[in-house]
């Protein structure tokens, strides 16, 4: 699903270069749970932006589902990002003027390549959903009357809008309670099972960390090697 080799990525401030990531390497096979750990600053978010077509300015080569990103137009790349990954932040960019259903549908605005689905069948998908993710009851009320949790799922249902093959998570439990935060972690984890979604998500939670299939450290913008993550097994 995911390679890449070298890849470097600064900052500047004036003439003073701020390097972020120093060669990175990566691998991420098919419907694999990736957790990116690592302290504040070490690049992991800057990493998160490159793999999903957010920021092209970097040197080094990312190829995701067999595209190599440095290579796609703008229009193609505009595609990729809509059509092939989706995005779970921290905060939850929900618009309160539309119902929960047409939240989860607003991808469907976005679309300019003549494919787009017709509004019933956006509604329909919209509603599987959020049966999918659990509040298929809350289709018609507005974001704001949502709990934490609940708006998280939500954004997560946006997020599968498309049926993205690749999700990405920046801290998407870091507003919640360990409670909840427990019951989101589900279901991105039944996603990667049911759907086999892939899924890197930056957390410095290591609950959410050891529901992984593997942890990766960033460490002043290179990659440590990789750490498995021991599973409880049943008897």
């Amino acid at each position: 699903m995911i390679r890449a080799r070298g890849v470097h990525k600064s900052y500047w401030s004036g003439k003073t270069e701020l390097p972020v990531l120093r060669g990175v390497d990566l691998d991420v096979a098919d419907g694999e749970f990736v957790a990116l750990v690592g302290r504040s600053g070490s690049g992991k978010s800057t990493l998160l932006g490159i793999l999903g077509g957010l920021d092209t300015a970097f040197r080094g080569e990312v190829q995701v589902g067999g595209q190599d990103l440095r290579a796609l137009s703008d229009a193609r790349l505009s595609a990729y990002r809509n059509r092939s990954i989706g995005f779970v932040f921290q905060a939850f960019h929900l618009l309160d003027h539309l119902t929960c259903l047409d939240n989860v549908a607003l991808p469907a605005l976005f679309v300019r390549d003549g494919q787009g689905s017709t509004d019933r069948e956006s509604r329909a998908r919209a509603a599987a959903l959020l049966e999918r993710v659990g509040i298929p009851e809350k289709a018609t009320a507005r974001p704001s009357t949502l709990s934490g949790g609940q708006k998280q799922r939500l954004a997560i249902a946006r997020a599968l809008f498309h049926r993205p093959a690749l999700l990405i998570g920046d801290e998407p439990t870091g507003n919640l309670d360990s409670g909840t935060a427990q019951e989101v972690l589900s279901v991105f984890t039944g996603l990667c099972r049911d759907e086999k979604v892939t899924l890197v998500m930056v957390t410095h939670d290591p609950v959410v960390a050891h529901a992984a299939d593997r942890v990766i450290e960033i460490r002043d913008g290179v990659v440590v090697p990789a750490v498995p993550v021991e599973k409880e097994t049943q008897p």
